[in-house]
């Protein structure tokens, strides 16, 4: 081992010479550029810090964004320059539904029209959705909740008496999208 040793006295040598220059150089760049180092060094600090302070945010985002993208790029219309998109804010309900469950949620029972009892009547009648405000006006007991699994609730069969879509037959059985792109024959 010392043999090894000594034959390396020269590369160890050289290798401490070249260390010594190059800590000489290390010292001199921080000597002339002290202040630029220590504001950059602060802002990287600063920098830092909202990384790790928003780490959660910037996370979703790079989750987010790629599925956002796509569905951008799947709603724009080449054709037309425009963004299709298909407002469904209201659910399976119209809105007359949504109004008159709107005042069930916001007026004593006497104060609502009469109108909205008799839009209740006729959606029970036909078998078409209803919201629970509407069923609690005819005394009716709440919808049942969706599956547990979070799967939507089964569609709606056409209501009979009501007219399918233009260009469309009435088939038995046939589930009717009553929605504004439905109703217009848009596609989903």
């Amino acid at each position: 081992m010392a043999g090894q040793l000594a034959g390396e006295r020269d590369e160890l040598a050289a290798a401490l010479r070249s260390l010594a220059t190059a800590l000489g150089d290390v010292t001199t760049f921080i000597r002339e550029n002290r202040d630029a180092l220590k504001s950059d060094v602060d802002a990287l600090a600063d920098v830092t810090g909202i990384l790790v302070r928003q780490q959660k945010a910037i996370i979703e985002i790079l989750d987010v964004t790629p599925l956002a993208l796509s569905n951008l790029n799947l709603a724009y219309n080449a054709r037309s320059g425009t963004l299709d998109t298909r407002d469904n804010a209201l659910g399976p309900y119209d809105p007359a539904s949504y109004v008159c469950s709107v005042m069930v949620d916001l007026v004593p029972a006497a104060q609502i029209p009469k109108e909205c009892f008799a839009l209740a009547q006729t959606l029970n009648a036909r078998g078409l959705p209803m919201t629970d405000q509407l069923r609690k006006l005819l005394g009716l007991p709440a919808a049942a909740p969706p599956a547990a699994n979070g799967a939507a609730a089964p569609a709606q069969p056409a209501a009979p008496g009501l007219p399918a879509p233009p260009g469309l037959p009435e088939l038995p059985g046939v589930t009717r999208d009553l929605t504004v792109g439905g109703i217009l024959g848009g596609t989903p």
